[in-house]
């Protein structure tokens, strides 16, 4: 029950931002000088799978790596990773 507890406090605690990051992303020149100007395509397609890749890197270096640590240690080290990530 306690990891239930974690988990679902910590899924409110998290921010999303991937409406806002969408726009930043695929904004055109009028809209964002400055900004990246993907096209949606490429913002739904080419980062989808990126981001595919990378979750099959977590799976591997878990398997790998973090076989024999605690729980709590794979924990801290994710959220660590996951907050340094996102800022």
């Amino acid at each position: 029950a306690r990891v239930n507890a974690f988990f679902f406090v910590q899924s409110l605690c998290a921010v999303s931002i991937g409406g806002a990051s969408f726009y930043f992303f695929t904004d055109d020149e009028e809209a964002y000088p400055e900004g990246p100007h993907f096209s949606t395509m490429f913002y739904a397609s080419i980062l989808g799978l990126v981001s595919t890749a990378f979750s099959m890197v977590g799976v591997v270096a878990y398997t790998h790596l973090m076989k024999a640590w605690k729980y709590r240690k794979v924990l801290l080290v994710g959220n660590i990773a996951f907050s340094a990530v996102n800022m």
